[in-house]
């Protein structure tokens, strides 16, 4: 498909905007101590204003006979944070304050929730000077490994986030220092009739500790960390025909085979909290860890049960079976030739199962507003 070129004036005006995106973390200039992910133990820090340790993990088999979810497992999550110099811009908080509740995914790339088990310890707003430790109840469906994305805005109203990866069976930091002091409350091993904790390995398609760039992933991403991770040397195109308001940026060696757009004509509109409206996977690159396009139709079909056939939407993508990733639907479009679609009857919305043809997947393709 031709793909139309922007002018030399807008990516000069490009890379302006990735000079700023880089300088700070947000208007008011305060610095998150981010790394990409943080496990047990490690502490995210945003300067003068909090800081968020998870010390453990512990999963219980008790389960709440009220609840409407049935978790395949439930974890107990020991976390602490202090408030470094929060004050609330409304005044309406006393304090920091952190549930541990806001994005959570288990090991399958499903997300997980508040599960109502027992805690000995609940949140509460943390004045400056104070700490608070606490404890989270999660339900999750595919039991293992998880994480934790949490966000909070700090005292100028600029938004922080923060991702934590939890093994299940990892070490606590609590049982090292603070068990002595209070055993009940913060060790990962109690009572075999209450809770019981293990190492689980986690399974396809979605591993979080992998090295290997997942489209997936990018959707969480604000533009300030894509372009700080794109750095200087990257290209800028409209993604598709049809889609010339959907600025796209790419850099084959930080995101192989994969275009981010942003939802703009003029790439000096992107805010650096805009998230990417669309992306578009090409061959050799993954949606998530054991889904990569190129791979043919059966392939996707034995790993992924949300794909039940393709079909035409009488628009500029061709034949395409949709898969459900982390909660978001992705596009497969699938090389069918036109005698292919024509023999298997394809039409506009009617699903046809191509496992006879097994074509290969010749694009992965994600637009926010579809998911």
């Amino acid at each position: 498909m031709t793909i139309k070129k922007l002018t030399a004036i807008v990516l000069t005006g490009a890379l302006l905007l990735l000079t700023a995106c880089s300088d700070s973390d947000s208007g008011s200039g305060r610095k998150s101590k981010k790394k990409d992910y943080y496990t047990i133990g490690e502490t995210w820090t945003v300067d003068g204003q909090w800081s968020l340790t998870i010390t453990g993990v512990t999963e219980t088999a008790e389960r709440n006979e009220y609840a409407d979810e049935k978790p395949a497992a439930v974890y107990i999550v020991d976390y602490e944070y202090t408030n470094i110099g929060y004050e609330d811009e409304d005044g309406i908080a006393k304090g920091i304050f952190f549930d541990m509740e806001d994005t959570i995914i288990d090991s399958n790339g499903v997300m997980g929730y508040s599960y109502p088990g027992d805690v000995t310890r609940n949140p509460n707003e943390a004045p400056i000077g104070s700490t608070c430790k606490a404890q989270a109840c999660i339900g999750v469906d595919n039991a293992g490994d998880f994480r934790i994305t949490e966000s909070h805005y700090d005292s100028d109203g600029d938004e922080h986030s923060a991702t934590f990866l939890i093994e299940v069976g990892g070490s606590s930091a609590d049982e090292k220092s603070d068990s002595a002091a209070q055993p009940t409350e913060t060790t990962t091993t109690t009572t075999a009739e209450a809770t019981t904790t293990k190492p689980v390995t986690t399974l396809a398609p979605y591993d979080i500790y992998d090295d290997t760039v997942y489209a997936n992933d990018l959707i969480y991403e604000t533009a300030d960390d894509i372009f700080a991770e794109l750095g200087d040397d990257f290209s800028m195109d409209f993604i598709s025909v049809g889609q010339e308001n959907i600025i796209a940026v790419e850099n084959d060696d930080v995101y192989p085979n994969t275009k981010i757009g942003f939802y703009t004509m003029d790439i000096q509109n992107i805010g650096t909290l805009d998230f990417p409206y669309a992306i578009h996977v090409t061959p050799g690159g993954y949606i998530t860890e054991g889904v990569q396009v190129g791979m043919t139709y059966n392939e996707l079909k034995a790993i992924c049960p949300s794909l039940e056939g393709a079909t035409l939407d009488g628009g500029t993508f061709g034949p395409t079976a949709w898969i459900n990733i982390d909660g978001n639907a992705w596009g497969i479009e699938f090389d069918v030739s036109q005698a292919d679609r024509e023999r298997l009857g394809m039409t506009v919305g009617v699903a046809v199962d191509l496992s006879e043809l097994n074509p290969k997947s010749t694009l992965g393709y994600y637009i926010s507003s579809l998911s």
